[in-house]
């Protein structure tokens, strides 16, 4: 392994790490494209270390096996709010247990892009994680599928637990399978059941076997979107008397950050790979920094979500081109593009532009028709008609979520009406005194403030 300094011009090897799941992967996919706008390449192009993804994060990469950066945004944008478990469905799950939510039209929609595409096809490095939850054999509990490059010949291996058969589609399903939502998947040509794996989620292991296929190569990763709370924000967190109430949470996320921290030591000092992160950056100043809930898929968090990307984005102009300029320069050394010119502000504030066009474009139709559904005309409940993209199965749920809200209201209220009641007549000497109100009920949830 070579150290410091290159002797021979070589380009710069980058891999992207995107992590995380659910509808917040659109603050990574902004980021994404708007890399791809600014320098004029597809993403896959740019990144020739390869890509990690896990969780939900693998959409997007799935996607653009197939499509251009913008086409894959617009197409995530459009499908979040009807494909994607939103908040109603968790309201659901806390009264019912026995619903699920049905991913039938994001599976169909990845079949229709990506067919028979196997690890083999694929023209650059991946790694997607999985957990297998079989019960039996001696498998591995959290691993990683991948496909890793030779950097000098092009030609991707396969290491030890993967193969070049295994389909893109069943890999994705299993990766995405998220407990309590998604049902367990299997993968044809590996044993065992796998799901989300939620609880590891570490880039390291492709790193790992990159350096060895490429001992002497010049690699940096580069994590791309996410949030990542400040060291201000960490302490406004703790000293803040409402998160008090919250220091169990806090803690949590400071040891994810802490065991991240040790993950790029070690990327960096023992596999001489650095580190790069333009993950947004969640400071002290940020009071309305959005709680950004996974499975909230509505057209305000959308909007929230692609405007936190475009605000880091413009307020890191220097740091953007700079990678921008570096992925360029790396693309024109291994390609031989001659006309390959340095980027400027002036590109920047075009491609800044082009992105926020097409999330303002994209999500107007969304709010249209979400707007247009609150307001529906009156009609039976036998004239009703289901919509090509909602399951009979889900509009039943949504029926009788409504009669179960409504049950759940009704109890409550007579169980308040009884308690209160029975204070009274108990205590006639004290029906002056007002009820203490009940703790739960005070507002600390619009005091709490997440990373």
């Amino acid at each position: 392994m070579t150290t410091g300094s290159h002797t021979k011009k070589e380009p710069k090897h980058h891999i992207a790490v995107l992590s995380g799941g659910g509808v917040t992967v659109l603050h990574q996919l902004v980021k994404l494209v708007f890399t791809s706008s600014l320098t004029n390449k597809h993403p896959l192009e740019l990144y020739s270390g390869g890509i990690v993804a896990d969780s939900g994060s693998t959409y997007p990469i799935a996607l653009l096996q197939k499509m251009t950066g913008e086409e894959a945004l617009e197409l995530f944008i459009r499908m979040a709010p009807e494909a994607m478990p939103g908040t109603g469905f968790l309201a659901k799950q806390t009264i019912s247990t026995s619903s699920r939510f049905n991913p039938d039209m994001i599976h169909a929609k990845l079949q229709e892009i990506l067919g028979d595409t196997t690890l083999r096809d694929l023209s650059h490095g991946l790694s997607i994680g999985v957990m297998n939850i079989e019960t039996d054999g001696d498998h591995a509990l959290s691993e990683r599928l991948m496909a890793v490059p030779n950097l000098e010949t092009g030609r991707n291996h396969f290491p030890a637990g993967s193969s070049p058969n295994l389909s893109l589609v069943e890999m994705v399903v299993a990766a995405t399978s998220i407990p309590t939502v998604n049902k367990p998947a299997k993968i044809k040509g590996k044993e065992g059941i796998f799901c989300d794996p939620t609880i590891d989620q570490n880039p390291i292991f492709y790193a790992k076997e990159l350096r060895k296929l490429n001992p002497d190569a010049n690699i940096e990763m580069v994590y791309i979107g996410g949030f990542s709370p400040s060291r201000g924000k960490f302490k406004e967190l703790f000293n803040r008397s409402s998160a008090q109430k919250f220091q169990s949470w806090i803690k949590g996320i400071a040891r994810q950050a802490y065991k991240r921290s040790e993950s790029h030591e070690m990327i960096e000092d023992v596999l001489d790979i650095r580190v790069r992160s333009f993950e947004t950056e969640v400071g002290v100043e940020d009071e309305k920094h959005p709680r950004f809930n996974p499975i909230d898929t509505s057209v305000r968090q959308l909007t929230l979500l692609c405007e936190a990307a475009l605000k880091d984005i413009a307020a890191r102009r220097e740091e953007y081109l700079d990678h921008a300029n570096a992925l360029l320069e790396s693309y024109k050394i291994r390609t031989g593009d001659p006309g390959t010119a340095k980027l400027d502000d002036t590109d920047f504030n075009v491609a800044l532009a082009t992105v926020r066009q097409i999330c303002e474009r994209t999500i107007k139709p969304v709010a249209d028709k979400q707007k247009a559904a609150k307001t529906p005309p009156i009609e039976s409940a036998e004239t009703l008609q289901v919509t090509d993209h909602i399951t009979p199965s889900f509009m039943g749920s949504a029926q009788k979520l409504s009669q179960d809200v409504s049950a759940v209201g009704i109890s409550l209220a007579r169980y308040i009406f009884g308690v209160v009641s029975g204070l009274g007549s108990a205590k006639k000497e004290k029906a002056q005194e007002p009820i203490p109100t009940p703790l739960l009920s005070s507002p600390v949830a619009s005091e709490r403030e997440v990373a």
